[in-house]
């Protein structure tokens, strides 16, 4: 059985926004609140938001998935969810 993806509430927790608003910013703190857990230490860097070499890490299928990109501001400790256009009908985020 999977293990249950812990950023699955923030994907939700955009989805419920995104109707209403284009760009979403959190804290870490409210970002750990909405998830019930704390960040790990590799959430201070870019890639553990926005991956590496245009590949986004699989944790990002949360906020992709509600049709959000991440940018973060790491020096103010949050994180901007700016929404893109909806996935095309049957496709993944990401994918081609």
């Amino acid at each position: 059985m999977p293990i249950k993806d812990k950023y699955q509430p923030l994907g939700a927790h955009l989805r419920r926004l995104a109707g209403e608003h284009s760009d979403v910013t959190l804290t870490f703190a409210e970002i750990e609140r909405i998830i019930g857990t704390r960040l790990p230490q590799g959430a201070q860097c870019v890639p553990f938001w926005q991956g590496v070499n245009g590949k986004p890490p699989s944790r990002a299928r949360a906020w992709l998935a509600a049709g959000f990109v991440a940018q973060p501001d790491l020096a103010h400790g949050r994180i901007r969810f700016h929404r893109q256009a909806p996935a095309p009908r049957g496709g993944q985020p990401g994918r081609r």
